[in-house]
């Protein structure tokens, strides 16, 4: 429940999750009414944000329903600087299914399901050089 599509740990972490992400004002309505309304009909839509993030929330919902976990058999490094923190990270990431790594993937362990989340702080730091030699894509908002 929010006015508008947001980054936050706790928005993500139920995206992943939810059927549904409705407006604020459902949860006011429905109080008037006395009973649940349709929640389609109060859906959040925020075209500027989805494009700004490069995604669709229905497209993402409907996942959800289809019952995919969107990081389900995947594991997840992020570099140094990358925000939100670690533990943030972590919550975003096992709520959509994956796993998330503590440290960097071994050296000459390429893995196609380990995804390396990075910033633009750290694009030219050796660390994220090596990963991308060891055949990782680096992703970075």
């Amino acid at each position: 429940m929010s006015d508008t599509v947001r980054r936050t740990t706790k928005f993500l972490s139920g995206l992943s999750r939810c059927q549904h992400a409705v407006h604020y004002k459902y949860v006011l309505e429905s109080f008037k009414e006395k009973k649940w309304l349709d929640e389609d009909d109060y859906m959040i839509m925020d075209a500027e944000k989805e494009k700004k993030f490069g995604f669709s929330l229905p497209e993402s919902l409907g996942r959800v329903r289809s019952g995919a976990k969107i990081l389900e058999g995947k594991r997840v490094f992020q570099t140094t600087s990358v925000k939100p923190s670690y533990e943030d990270m972590k919550s975003i990431v096992e709520c959509a299914g994956g796993e998330m790594l503590p440290r960097r993937p071994a050296p000459k362990s390429f893995d196609e399901d380990t995804l390396i989340v990075s910033c633009p702080e750290d694009l030219k730091k050796p660390q994220v050089k090596k990963l991308q030699k060891e055949g990782y894509a680096i992703h970075s908002n």
